[in-house]
């Protein structure tokens, strides 16, 4: 009986509450904010820890939990905005930590608020705030002006501002904190990055997302510590001048524009995704030489970029293939595309001859959010179809790994695959990841026909093709193929710049 009731008794004990103080902080400041809040329910003792987290999220699923008649994304709910600013309001009152560590704060606001949303900003100042996202979802085309302390605050290491008026304040040089920076559909001007670029910045990196007001970016003379620059969708933008020998990571998405790329000496990987403008090669007003950019970028390790530049690259190089620029460094080159077409193939092979010491491919079809929302496609000569659209036989003696996304068995992609085989020597991987919305039995159908098989029974595998294709080519030494399904694609090799990358990172979008 005894030894039941002190069993009952250590089971009653409540040893977490007993952990010293530092170790509860601790482990509140690995839960979510949510959660960590409702921890005050578990005993007296936790019922004021909440007060010390040091990382503070009204975002957007504290929003999305206070019920409304209106839908959760719905920013016209008064007494919805009404009721997450009474829970903002409630929980600075009562907080007693001493320092924030993170702000992050996603709200809609109308005039009435900003008052309130100015205070609660102060006390995150007040508090030394390090890391601070601000997202102000309004109407279309209306701005929060963001006070003009914010950018006073020595704190800050970490700035992410959505849907707001950028104002420095008077006499403003540089953060000294502040490290990175990302502004989403923010109202900042040509001459306001230049002054956040100030030799004597510390910033390593900048995002300029749907910035609409830049017309002439200049990034001409960067801190020593600026390392990475994302230049995407500023629909307004017409040149782009950069000088730059420290960047390491560049992301271009947009239109064609005028680019003065001076120095990127130490760039290792780029993204470039661009539509529009007019390449005839008639034309005297192209905005930009593709062999003069692509140039610039012969150096990199890793590269993604979209197809239309490559055919760019093409057009002005049909007399003179292979292309002139050789990518001597590059080992990862990844291609996002809607619908491959004989001139992609084409274009793509002759660019795959100017890489020699190429050792992954990436080849994205159906890739329908590449980072830019325009349509416009960069516009062929007009004699076009006149150029047989050949592809460049050459050796690729380094290409150890293919994965090609939005395969279909189609004829296009299974000349890309025999392509590959014949010319790949050293591959040892080819990753053929299904199209989504494709049954198994009609990608193999696709794939029997293209080799002049006989078509087998229904249901078999996708797995099938794999051995259909390893017989076919008789390479019982040769690559491991791989045929999956786009949901059972998590454990095989993956772009630098995988899509999920590109939606969160690039064109994310509440």
């Amino acid at each position: 009986m005894e030894k039941e009731m002190k069993n009952t008794v250590e089971e009653s004990v409540d040893w977490i509450s007993d952990l010293p103080d530092a170790i509860l902080q601790y482990i509140l400041s690995k839960l979510t904010f949510k959660t960590a809040v409702r921890t005050s329910i578990l005993s007296s003792k936790w019922r004021d820890h909440w007060t010390l987290i040091p990382k503070l999220d009204f975002d957007d699923t504290i929003w999305a939990s206070i019920p409304s008649k209106y839908s959760k994304d719905d920013i016209r709910a008064p007494p919805k905005r009404d009721e997450f600013a009474g829970i903002v309001d409630r929980f600075l009152r009562g907080y007693k930590g001493r320092k924030i560590q993170r702000f992050c704060l996603y709200f809609p606001p109308v005039e009435g608020y900003h008052s309130q949303i100015m205070e609660w900003l102060k006390v995150a100042k007040a508090k030394g705030v390090k890391e601070v996202d601000l997202d102000f979802k309004m109407e279309p085309a209306t701005r929060f002006d963001l006070p003009s302390f914010i950018m006073e605050c020595e704190s800050i290491s970490v700035m992410k501002l959505k849907y707001c008026n950028l104002k420095l304040p008077l006499g403003f040089r540089a953060l000294h904190s502040l490290k990175n920076l990302y502004l989403r559909e923010v109202d900042i001007t040509d001459d306001m990055v230049e002054i956040l670029l100030l030799e004597r910045s510390l910033l390593e990196s900048l995002s300029l997302i749907k910035c609409n007001q830049l017309v002439q970016l200049k990034v001409t003379s960067p801190g020593p510590h600026f390392k990475t620059l994302a230049v995407v969708d500023n629909e307004n933008l017409n040149s782009f001048e950069i000088n730059a020998p420290n960047l390491q990571t560049l992301q271009f998405s947009g239109q064609a524009i005028d680019f003065f790329f001076k120095n990127i000496s130490g760039l290792q990987d780029a993204l470039l995704y661009m539509a529009g403008g007019q390449l005839d090669d008639e034309s005297e007003d192209a905005p930009f030489d593709p062999k003069v950019l692509m140039s610039c970028f012969s150096h990199v390790e890793i590269l993604s970029v979209s197809a239309s530049l490559i055919e760019a690259l093409w057009t002005v190089s049909l007399f003179s293939l292979p292309f002139a620029t050789r990518f001597y460094n590059l080992k990862e080159l990844h291609v996002p595309l809607d619908v491959m077409s004989d001139l992609d193939l084409a274009t793509l092979t002759c660019f795959l001859g100017v890489c020699p010491y190429l050792e992954k491919l990436f080849i994205e079809v159906g890739a329908h959010n590449v980072g830019s929302e325009y349509t416009d496609e960069i516009r062929l000569p007009r004699d076009w179809y006149r150029y047989s659209f050949k592809l460049f036989n050459c050796r690729l003696y380094h290409l150890k790994t293919v994965k090609i996304t939005g395969f279909v068995g189609q004829t296009i992609l299974m000349k890309l695959v025999k392509y590959l085989m014949a010319n790949a020597v050293a591959l040892r991987s080819l990753i053929l990841v299904a199209c989504w919305d494709y049954e198994d039995d009609m990608i193999i159908d696709n794939v029997l026909w293209d080799l002049e098989l006989r078509p087998v029974p229904a249901g078999k595998p996708l797995m099938y093709i794999g051995r259909v294709l390893s017989l076919h080519y008789r390479n019982s030494s040769g690559p491991k193929i791989q045929v999956v399904r786009y949901s059972e694609d998590c454990d095989s090799e993956n772009p630098t710049y995988t899509e999920d990358y590109r939606f969160n990172h690039l064109n994310k979008s509440r």
